[in-house]
């Protein structure tokens, strides 16, 4: 019994996590993915724009990671810069005393051709040559063009490793454009096995993501190289491990993002999505200004917004507010080209009950209605409007529940009258999955919203009232559902949640995990075996952790059940505080447990 149980429970790792966000008093870890293209900037040209876009990259509300896809070197690439990262590396200021962190700083302090050096006497400036000349290794003979551009060569080279040194994660070999499918598949893992290394490390944070590029609807991410199911599949993975939604996900940069399968993609997995039906960019500010773009720039102001803001719904306010002011700044511009422009909030939550109703109302409609809202017979690659869709149904439910789903916005709609009827979302478009798609076909079904762990009857040795929660069970797709029965052949995952009592925060904490076969056999879990236990025996803790809002039990992470005897399991989760161990709040209430 003991040698079936072991393999099962080999490897452990503890993440914990805050609960619903009331005040917005939480640090919030920021991915944000950029595509880099050599013809954009080559992987060995030192600091790049990418990397300096986010000024700000660390501060107590806010740390930021950056992913960035080298298609060049074939290649994505996880980062976590410091604050001070470009004022270290400065490029174009080529004397500037930050240079001196550079390996090769002495070889490359040699004068510029447009210094008033090389204006001296012909044997000054033969002799200057031939010695800048040497200390690059380069022939006596070679030209002053020679030696500045072999310099910046070699600056370019210590700039790109000083960049590199903050790469937390390289994931080589990524498979070519034209094998899209396989590529998808590659930035998925890569994606996932980064979520690995940063969700314990931050087990209190809360999550998001953003993506800086182009877009455009269907469910895909980053310039659609990450396929619909596969974003799906990341979302998924993410939720589970962090054990809530994501805060927020912005695509609010990227063109036409907003569209019904790109809520039905994202949405499961997120509390709110900022996005717009409409391409985005294409202006510019009437009056240029640094302070004018730093001010109403997501990036630089996430840190000031999290900061100043009382809930999470008024710093997804404040996101949106920036894009209106940048609007402001631009009304001129905008106004002559007449170039339409929105941003908008979307309530996840709001979409997902919406969702249903409208597959629902295609159902019933079918024929004429479906050809409306399908952009299989449009032929314009889904951006139909949705309201007017909706509308077009006289169905006042169905109006009403897609009204709750944009909750805030921004605009230019008073510039200048719009030659386009754009409400926010566009009609659903599933042309551009491909791999193993989910079905994004909204007659048919739609991506299942994610269950909360099953919440669990709770009890204390002393009778105490307490506030504890525990939930949990047993998974096979990432917390997507709950089931008991388990057959060969399933990977299953057991992460229960153990929210404490709110006097134990901050406490050190033991948590403890005890397993009850069929035959009423009773076996603790600790930190690296099942042995058996008696009742009145000394239990040994499963982990140690210090009590924070939320906490994780990984007591199966991704096991396939191979098969075996059959056996029924009850597993019971509980913990105590590290210096008082006769007090323990547990789950009276188990986790059951079917091997079939």
């Amino acid at each position: 019994m003991q040698h079936k149980l072991i393999p099962a429970f080999t490897v452990f790792f503890l993440v914990f996590s805050p609960g619903i966000l009331l005040a917005l008093d939480s640090h919030f870890v920021m991915l944000r993915g950029v595509y880099v293209t050599s013809d954009w900037v080559k992987f060995d040209s030192g600091l790049t724009a990418w990397d300096r876009a986010v000024t700000f990259k660390h501060s107590d509300r806010a740390t930021y990671f950056e992913v960035a896809i080298w298609e060049e070197i074939g290649a994505v690439h996880f980062y976590e810069f410091p604050n001070d990262y470009e004022d270290n590396m400065v490029t174009g200021i080529r004397y500037s005393e930050k240079y001196k962190l550079l390996p090769n700083w002495g070889t490359c302090d040699i004068p510029l051709s447009t210094d008033s050096y090389w204006d001296r006497s012909n044997e000054s400036i033969l002799e200057a040559t031939v010695l800048a000349a040497r200390k690059l290794g380069l022939p006596d003979t070679s030209t002053i063009d020679e030696i500045e551009n072999e310099c910046e060569a070699w600056v370019a080279r210590d700039l790109t490793d000083y960049r590199e040194s903050f790469a937390i994660l390289k994931v080589a070999n990524m498979p070519s454009k034209s094998a899209r499918t396989d590529r998808s598949v590659f930035l998925k893992q890569a994606i996932i096995q980064f979520l690995k290394i940063v969700v314990p490390r931050f087990p209190n944070s809360e999550y998001s993501l953003t993506y800086s590029g182009h877009g455009g609807p269907g469910g895909a991410l980053f310039e659609g190289m990450l396929s619909p199911q596969h974003s799906y599949d990341v979302l998924k993975t993410w939720r589970y491990l962090i054990g809530k939604n994501l805060a927020f996900i912005d695509m609010g940069g990227p063109c036409n993002k907003a569209g019904f399968s790109d809520l039905s993609t994202f949405c499961p997995f997120a509390n709110y999505y900022i996005a717009s039906d409409l391409p985005n960019g294409g202006y510019n500010l009437d009056d240029w200004s640094i302070e004018k773009f730093l001010s109403t720039d997501e990036d630089t102001q996430w840190h000031n917004i999290f900061s100043t803001s009382h809930s999470l719904l008024e710093a997804m306010k404040k996101r949106i507010d920036l894009k209106r002011q940048r609007y402001l700044y631009s009304v001129n511009d905008m106004t002559s080209n007449k170039t339409e422009q929105a941003n908008y909030l979307f309530s996840c939550a709001a979409f997902n009950l919406f969702s249903p109703q409208y597959a629902q109302a295609v159902k019933e409609a079918a024929g004429s209605f479906y050809g409306t809202l399908s952009n299989l017979t449009l032929g314009d690659n889904g951006h139909y409007d949705l309201m007017e869709s909706v509308e077009a149904t006289g169905n006042g439910s169905l109006i009403e529940a897609l009204n709750q789903v944009k909750v805030y916005q921004a605009d230019n709609r008073d510039f200048f009258e719009w030659e386009e009827k754009r409400n926010g979302i566009s009609t659903p478009n599933f042309q551009s999955s491909y791999g193993s798609a989910i079905n994004l076909d909204f007659s048919k079904a739609l991506p299942v919203i994610p269950t909360d762990r099953p919440r669990l009857i709770t009890s204390n040795t002393t009778n105490a009232e307490s506030t504890v929660t525990i939930s949990g069970g047993v998974t096979k797709d990432g917390g997507l559902t709950y089931s008991n029965s388990v057959f060969p052949g399933d990977t299953i995952s057991i992460r229960p949640v153990i929210e404490p009592d709110k006097k134990h925060l901050g406490k050190l904490l033991e948590i403890i995990v005890i397993l009850e076969n069929k035959a009423k056999e009773l076996f603790l879990l600790t930190n690296n075996s099942v042995i058996p236990y008696t009742l009145n025996d000394s239990i040994s803790p499963f982990s140690q952790i210090i009590g924070a809002p939320r906490l994780f039990v990984p007591i199966l992470d991704d096991y396939k059940y191979t098969g075996g005897g059959p056996d029924e399991y009850d597993i019971y989760v509980g913990y105590r505080l590290a210096d008082k161990t006769d007090e323990i709040f547990y789950s009276l209430e188990p986790i059951k447990m079917s091997l079939n």
